[in-house]
């Protein structure tokens, strides 16, 4: 049997939580390219290379922009270079946000959370929610193709039909798929007092603690000045 390639699932919460706040303080784009280079690895690591090829055409589109076209000087082109550069900065903690929305078990979410101290509560209150989105967008797609087999036209040209046939059914979809969920929960002894535990849980390896400390690495020669001098 081939071991699955992945990372811990704490270092990613981790990374999305101190570089997610670390992004805006600094300006060098250097430092946004290594920490785009160091996501970029841990993609590819965990086999996701299509993943990383969508979000690395979309980097270098969004870097070509920014850097290599001039915009007018409108308020409308403004905006758009200021969303344009936005991306550029948060790409890299998109790519980690998939791996735990979408690559994560929700037994091992849970379990991690709860090592973090998070109370019963908030933590399935989180899973819930991130495992929501998935799955939301899934349904959205399968009764976008449902009508367009029927050949129902659902353009934003037609907003009352598109109201009709398309928002209202996919609301109605998104609170089944919540009672569904909670019930999920409440089957997975939510509400359970004992300590609970992950049979997916992966434990830290020498890629894991190689990767805390290329991190730790970045953030000293970001908060000593080192990469302003190369």
């Amino acid at each position: 049997m081939i071991k699955e390639r992945r990372i811990n699932l704490f270092i990613l919460i981790f990374m999305n939580l101190i570089f997610g706040s670390l992004i805006p303080l600094w300006s060098n784009f250097k430092i946004d390219l290594i920490y785009f280079c160091i996501c970029s690895f841990i993609l590819i690591y965990s086999g996701k290379i299509k993943r990383f090829v969508k979000f690395l055409i979309f980097y270098l589109v969004c870097v070509y922009i920014t850097f290599f076209v001039k915009l007018p000087d409108t308020s409308f082109f403004s905006f758009v270079g200021f969303v344009v550069y936005s991306n550029v900065k948060t790409c890299s903690i998109f790519m980690i946000a998939t791996i735990v929305v979408l690559d994560t078990r929700t037994s091992e979410l849970i379990y991690v959370l709860g090592k973090l101290g998070l109370g019963k509560k908030i933590r399935f209150a989180c899973t819930i929610t991130l495992k929501f989105i998935p799955i939301y967008f899934a349904e959205k797609r399968i009764i976008r193709n449902a009508l367009k087999l029927r050949g129902i036209d659902i353009s934003f040209s037609k907003l009352f039909k598109r109201f009709e046939y398309y928002i209202v059914p996919t609301l109605f979809r998104a609170s089944n798929i919540a009672s569904e969920m909670t019930e999920s929960a409440y089957t997975r002894c939510a509400m359970c007092t004992d300590n609970m535990h992950s049979i997916y849980y992966k434990k830290f390896d020498i890629v894991d603690f190689i990767l805390i400390v290329v991190l730790i690495a970045l953030i000293v020669a970001w908060g000593g000045g080192f990469i302003d001098k190369i």
